[in-house]
Order: structure tokens, then sequence, then C-alpha cells
């Protein structure tokens, strides 16, 4: 709760809304009546749910590659340069976002930087250590750039490359009913459905939207390669006669 105050609240003010991962601390009374009369959206994420949990382990798990790229080059003095690591991550393109962490933040790009070489300085130390930090600008937006293709090649491999209509009967892939006690681990890639796709959401790329008809403690979003397209007819439910019932 205190780190929340000082890193959120201090430098953003309270949020309107919040993802939640289902944090005990948030589901506190104490914090559900401090949201409640100060008019914040609580939005609970739930278990298998990229686009809320996976999601964020895929960006956390890219920065500790790009932070473990740079300090591999500078294992002495990392820590020197570690602020300008922040600033070249915040400042460079995200394509999931299409734009970058710091015009999402403050609406605006950053002013630009005056680079070595742009203006001649008398002063050899600040020479010295424009040259150096332009160096180590270059190899962060390198070491970023490799970070991305190689999360982007990893995500893509196991997908499939599938197309549903509005409309559509689909399966769910069966790891997504995870939060039943009868769940088998062995039966991962069975599906089970149905359920009508009813949207496309385009600012989550492959995902849908869905109209669950099975489940309603699941998140009805899902990316496409969790699907599969129910080819056939539906079969209406009957009735059993009284005489089977019994």
């Amino acid at each position: 709760a205190a780190a929340f105050i000082r890193e959120i609240v201090r430098l953003h003010g309270i949020p309107i809304s919040i993802v939640l991962d289902r944090d005990k601390i948030f589901l506190s009374n104490y914090w559900k009546e401090i949201f409640r009369l100060q008019g914040t959206n609580m939005k609970y994420s739930t278990a298998y749910h990229p686009q809320t949990t996976d999601q964020t382990k895929v960006v956390n798990g890219s920065i500790k590659k790009y932070l473990s790229c740079f300090t591999f080059e500078k294992p002495k003095n990392w820590s020197k340069w570690l602020s300008w690591a922040e600033y070249s991550y915040n400042t460079s393109f995200h394509s999931s976002a299409n734009t970058t962490p710091f015009k999402i933040l403050y609406a605006q790009d950053p002013p630009p930087l005056a680079h070595y070489g742009s203006q001649p300085t008398p002063i050899f130390e600040v020479d010295r250590y424009l040259e150096e930090r332009d160096r180590v600008l270059k190899e962060l937006k390198e070491h970023l750039s490799k970070v991305q293709v190689n999360m982007k090649t990893k995500a893509c491999g196991h997908r499939r490359n599938v197309q549903f209509e509005v409309g559509d009967k689909v399966f769910l892939n069966y790891i997504y009913i995870a939060n039943n006690q009868w769940f088998d681990a062995t039966m991962k890639n069975f599906y089970q459905g149905t359920m009508d796709r009813i949207n496309i959401r385009t600012d989550w790329e492959g995902s849908l939207q869905t109209q669950i008809s099975f489940y309603k403690t699941i998140h009805s979003i899902f990316h496409v390669s969790q699907l599969k397209k129910f080819i056939g007819s539906n079969v209406e439910k009957s009735d059993l006669p009284d005489a089977l019932m019994d």
C-alpha cells in the first residue's frame, strides 16, 4: 500500500481505473472502500488471460534481457548509465503500443538531445561525456531491437494462422478452464465449447472477444491461437423422457 502511494499516487495521482491481478492487498475491504469513495474503477483480471497477466510477464522478461545485455557490456560502470538505459527504453518505439512509453505517459515526445559533434565545446570533459553517452544510447537501442525481435519470434512461433468471421462458433483451448478443480493438465491440447465470437479486438493484435456460454468465471478475450472454428450445425438439446429421468 505504501509503495502504491509512493510510486503511483505521488507522481500521477489517484487512478481512474486499475487492472488488478486479484492481489489480496487490493481485495481488502479497506482498499475497496477507499477506491469506491474515490470513484476508481476496479478491473479484476483472471487466470490465463494473457492480455493482463502473461503480457506483463513477457514485458518484464524483455526488460530483464535488455538490462542483461547492457550490464554484460558495462560490467564495471553500468550503474552510471542506468538512468540513460531507462530513458532509452521509454523513448523507443514499441509496436504493441504503436508509440513510445514516454508519449503514452506525457502525451508528447521528449525534447531532443544535443548529440555529440552537433556543436563544438571547449570543455574536454563535456565532449568526452557526450561521445560516450551517444555510444551507450546507440548500443541500448540495438539491444532493445534484438529483444523486441526475439519477443515477436517467440510469440508467433507457436501460433496458428487462422481466420474467423463475426458470428462464428468456436471451441476454446481446455487450459483456459484451469480454474476448475477437476481440470487435468494432460487435457491442455483439447478444446471445449461452443461460444459465439461477437467482436474483433483491434487494441490487442490477433485477439477476439467472445460470448462465453459455458463458463462465466473466465475472461471473454482470447488470442486466435487458443480457438478452433466449430464446423457443422448446432446440436439441439432435447430433454429426456420422464421415465428415463427417474
